[in-house]
């Protein structure tokens, strides 16, 4: 293969935070390794048909480069990179398991906890939890801890009460170490008031509103504890990720849901320990190694398909939109017709 000195990579966005970390994550240790153009296309129109887009037909600015790579994460980029590969070329990524057929996509980096079937599949890599953006510091200050605060979601149900309760307990047992805390948009509005209630001496409480963007990494690989509430599972993967010893607050999880499965997976590794374990005399763990899992899954793009490109690293960042003009809707008939071909794919 004609060798390449810096290659062209699409990254798509639906301007969700949590599949941006992912996407950003694996572009940037990427773009560590190989010289980079990276060009940032955002997907906001919900009338994409799936028929258009493997024509080729859902258009992109004529001014972009070609992709060699073209990664995503969330379902609304699937019928998007599609079209993009079939009009302009490259290698789809996907991060996460994909609303559509794995086979349709080169490569889809699926948490193993998303319990995908068929996992030798050559299209289809394995993942710890979901790719993060964090790195590992090295120095983690022993006195001084986090805690992130989730709230109630599709997979668990929600007690102001019992989180304050682990709080406080937490910060009662280890009164030298300064702790921090956070809440989400998810968390009930009552929670804050009610922590600030304990009047804890070692505990700083402040609201998401009033956080900068990169509070939390901050924390993260600064902290030598991170406490997560057991929903928040990216968090926790991004706690495990920058280093830190990890503990759960427990809150009730839908049994077998992928989120109770990924959180029992990493218990009985030792990655993470439960509250309940920690107050009844279990230490939080440290993995020598913490979690790399955008490093790993960059060395296995680097590998498949990257082997000609220089490794000069390099990063010029650009943003592009789609041009929703060109957006071709799908008809009934085709919806149909796509409906069909994606059972028919499945089934294989």
């Amino acid at each position: 293969m004609e060798s390449q000195s810096k290659i062209t990579i699409w990254r798509f966005t639906d301007e969700n935070i949590g599949h941006d970390q992912q996407s950003i994550g694996l572009v940037g240790k990427l773009a560590s390794q190989v010289k980079a153009d990276i060009y940032t296309v955002s997907v906001q129109d919900k009338g994409v048909g799936l028929m258009p887009a493997l024509r080729g037909q859902y258009r992109f600015e004529h001014s972009l480069p070609s992709p060699d790579l073209i990664v995503g994460a969330g379902h609304r980029t699937h019928i998007p990179m599609l079209s993009a590969r079939a009009n302009r070329g490259g290698k789809i990524i996907v991060l996460m398991k994909p609303s559509l057929p794995v086979s349709w996509f080169d490569l889809c980096l699926v948490p193993e906890h998303d319990g995908v079937k068929h996992p030798g599949r050559e299209c289809l890599h394995l993942t710890k939890g979901v790719l993060n953006s964090m790195a590992h510091s090295g120095h983690h200050d022993i006195f001084r801890g986090v805690f992130l605060i989730g709230g109630p979601c599709k997979h668990s149900a929600w007690s102001d009460d019992g989180v304050c309760e682990q709080v406080v307990d937490i910060c009662r047992q280890q009164p030298k170490v300064r702790y921090s805390l956070t809440n989400s948009r998810r968390t009930p509005d009552g929670f804050l008031q009610k922590m600030r209630a304990q009047s804890l001496p070692n505990l700083k409480i402040m609201s998401f509103a009033e956080t900068s963007a990169d509070w939390v990494s901050k924390q993260l690989t600064t902290a030598h504890q991170s406490w997560v509430s057991a929903d928040s599972v990216s968090m926790v993967y991004e706690a495990l990720t920058a280093g830190a010893s990890v503990g759960i607050l427990d809150v009730p999880l839908r049994e077998n849901s992928r989120i109770a499965n990924g959180l029992a997976h990493l218990v009985e590794q030792n990655w993470v320990v439960p509250h309940r374990d920690w107050a009844a005399g279990e230490s939080l763990k440290r993995k020598q190694e913490p979690l790399a899992e955008a490093s790993r899954c960059a060395d296995l793009v680097r590998e498949r398909w990257l082997s000609h490109v220089a490794q000069q690293p390099a990063i010029n960042v650009v943003t592009a939109l789609v041009a929703k003009k060109d957006v071709v809707r799908v008809s009934r008939d085709e919806a149909i017709e796509a409906d069909s071909l994606s059972r028919s794919a499945s089934a294989r």
